[in-house]
């Protein structure tokens, strides 16, 4: 084979690897932003400082579907978005399974985390997350969208911890 030729293919792998790319339909997307707004979570407090909902929502032809996870973080805490290798926290992770059928667009949206110390970056008040799928093949089942982090207030860090949510598909 060829240099080309292997380098194409190389290319053709990383991207198959890496995800998909698909243009989402910008009326999901105005939908998903106002589905964040909408979306409420339990009350938080100093012994359970975060929680976390979600929900879907679907394009108008159901050929793209929007998951959407909001996190609510008492007054005072933090979780973390960037952790330089220097630093012992542990970023935050967003999790999203669903049924088969479901391609996942490579990026997921999320808002804005502000500088801390040390070259940290957190997230206060309610961040969100949405990952955008085209649909290959409608399946009922669940969605699970859920969030791996480490909160800390300025004094204390509790253990890291994945709070998730279940979203039956109809």
């Amino acid at each position: 084979m060829n240099v080309k030729c292997y380098l194409i293919a190389c290319l053709f792998a990383v991207k198959m690897c890496w995800g998909q790319d698909f243009t989402v339909q910008p009326k999901l997307k105005a939908e998903a932003l106002e589905k964040v707004k909408s979306l409420k979570t339990e009350i938080t407090n100093d012994l359970n400082p975060v929680e976390v909902n979600a929900d879907v929502v679907w394009s108008e032809d159901k050929t793209q579907l929007a998951v959407v996870l909001k996190a609510s973080i008492n007054a005072g805490w933090h979780i973390y978005a960037f952790v330089p290798d220097t630093e012992p926290y542990v970023v935050t992770e967003v999790q999203f399974d669903v049924p088969e059928g479901f391609t996942k667009c490579k990026k997921v949206e999320y808002s804005r985390s502000k500088p801390y110390d040390n070259g940290v970056y957190i997230y206060e008040d309610q961040p969100y997350f949405i990952q955008y799928y085209k649909i290959d093949t409608i399946n009922k089942g669940i969605v699970n969208a859920g969030l791996y982090f480490q909160v800390c207030d300025a004094r204390k860090c509790y253990p890291p911890v994945l709070k998730s949510k279940e979203i039956t598909l109809n």
